[in-house]
């Protein structure tokens, strides 16, 4: 808290707002150079942060929600993700939903080394397992094949 009482006061202040306008133009400059970067690296009014260009005029910004509207309707779905409509929305720690996807590996057991690896939009992790065992049998044969869900281990 600053308080303001008698000169000394009026010139702790004013030494104060000096220190924060300082510090705004400091962060002003350094935003401007990244600001230049992006665009040397992605064109004008590309970067990480802009819109993008057929967002900003409003027509265009109608005609892609009605795309997404007529999407969510053709699939019978309350979501879609338009960047990314292969991925289903999947809770992960502390119930945050996030759009993902679900890997699966299966490993070696002495090294630890990957002989076989699924990815699939179902948040489900039991058939995965199946998919696992089949890909390792195929490739290597049949013999003893375990299967870790969690901290939950399984040997068939």
């Amino acid at each position: 808290m600053l308080l303001i009482g008698g000169r000394r006061g009026l010139r702790i202040w004013g030494e104060e707002i000096t220190r924060i306008g300082e510090q705004i133009e400091s962060i002003l400059r350094e935003s401007e150079e990244v600001d230049d970067q992006e665009d040397e690296q992605m064109g004008e009014d590309e970067g990480f942060c802009e819109v993008p260009v057929e967002l900003k005029d409003k027509r265009r910004l109608r005609e892609k929600l009605w795309e997404a509207k007529e999407k969510l309707l053709k699939r019978g779905s309350k979501e879609i993700n338009l960047t990314d409509e292969e991925s289903t929305t999947m809770l992960h720690i502390g119930y945050r939903a996030d759009p993902s996807y679900n890997g699966q590996v299966a490993v070696e057991g002495s090294n630890g080394v990957i002989v076989a690896a699924s990815l699939s939009n179902n948040p489900a992790d039991y058939e995965a397992l199946i998919e696992l065992i089949e890909q390792t049998e195929e490739k290597y044969g049949r013999e003893t094949v375990g299967g870790l869900s969690g901290l939950w281990v399984f040997f068939l």
